[in-house]
């Protein structure tokens, strides 16, 4: 099992990698938050653990966007100093467990094979809207007429819409949620171009599931 650690204090990093060894898993230290969001969102780890004293990470609005994009990898938040608000705040933006520093080997280890254990309850390869599957484990998407391959952005962005029924999403909300608000500054292009690929592989696998543009407000799913 991979565990994702982003972590700024190398001391608590070696620490962590060596409880997690002694678990029978193997660390991937996120070299910036931007990576630690990436490899949540394609699925590259089983489970994260990520401290609140990273420079530049933000981790209720990561939390936020990983859980509104449906992603359920279990992540444990790192506390530098007990703090009941920032605690229950994480906790219900989706954060599956909170430690606080100084670090004990034997307890991380038992918090992160709980962590695991959670795995088997969030993993769901398959989701349905209406008459459309959508398959995780391929990235896939199937209904009448056949099933067609979906780019990871696509299937991250009909993952949001699903996970979200009845949800509203403006273009400026999934450029944020799916590439980051200052990834290509004011140029919304490739959420457009995104949508597009999208709503015609939808018509491809003759489901009736479409994808809706309510002008001045955004993007939603029907049947």
């Amino acid at each position: 099992m991979l565990f994702l650690l982003a972590v700024d204090d190398e001391e608590r990093f070696v620490m962590m990698r060596n409880s997690l060894r002694q678990c029978s898993c193997t660390a991937r230290r996120a070299q910036s938050p931007s990576e630690l969001l990436e490899l949540l969102e394609s699925g590259g780890c089983d489970a994260a653990v990520v401290c609140n004293d990273v420079p530049g990470l933000d981790i209720l609005s990561l939390l936020h966007i990983i859980r509104g994009e449906g992603v359920r990898t279990p992540v444990m938040v790192i506390c530098r100093e007990k703090d009941l608000t920032f605690t229950v705040d994480c906790l219900e933006a989706g954060a599956d467990d909170v430690m606080t520093v100084p670090l004990f080997s034997a307890e991380f280890q038992a918090r992160a094979k709980a962590l695991l254990r959670r795995k088997d309850v969030y993993t769901a390869d398959t989701l349905r809207f209406g008459d459309l599957t959508m398959d995780g484990a391929r990235i896939t998407i199937s209904s009448s007429a056949g099933t067609v391959s979906l780019t990871r952005k696509e299937f991250q962005l009909l993952r949001l819409l699903i996970s979200n029924p009845g949800g509203i999403f403006s273009t400026e909300d999934l450029k944020a949620r799916l590439w980051g608000a200052d990834y290509l500054e004011g140029n919304y292009n490739v959420v457009w171009t995104t949508v597009s690929s999208l709503r015609r592989k939808l018509r491809q696998t003759g489901s009736t599931v479409k994808m809706k543009c309510i002008r001045h407000f955004g993007y939603s799913l029907s049947e």
